[in-house]
């Protein structure tokens, strides 16, 4: 890399092919429907390792997250997310749209086939 670059770029570069492999559940994660895949690809991680950027994919399901250990800023890229919190408020989220995860978060996690996220983490 050019010393003189101050930026990064977070992704695919131009005609590049998207490539991603198996990805771990959060540990508190708890995935309620069978089946389900999830993989992904981590494009930053920051000098600190509390800052956390990359791709998400999975299959339909649902997952139930207990005590999110992280901040989650989540970008829908394809498919749809229902996010329903503890006390039972949902909202869906499709391509374009952004949420976000507070660290402590609880509920439930109800994705669309073909489901993927760029997501950003901090710890």
């Amino acid at each position: 890399m050019d010393d003189c670059v101050t930026f990064h770029r977070v992704g695919i570069g131009p005609g590049g092919k998207l490539e991603l492999g198996s990805a771990p559940w959060q540990p508190t994660d708890v995935p309620l429907s069978e089946g389900m895949v999830p993989l992904g690809r981590t494009y930053y991680t920051d000098r600190s390792g509390k800052i956390t950027a990359g791709i998400w994919a999975c299959n339909a399901g649902n997952v139930e997250i207990r005590d999110n250990p992280v901040e989650e800023i989540c970008f829908v890229t394809r498919g749809t997310v229902k996010v329903t919190d503890a006390r039972g408020c949902s909202e869906t989220f499709g391509p374009g749209e952004c949420l976000t995860l507070p660290r402590g978060f609880n509920g439930i996690w109800s994705q669309s086939d073909d489901f993927a996220k760029f997501f950003v983490l901090v710890a």
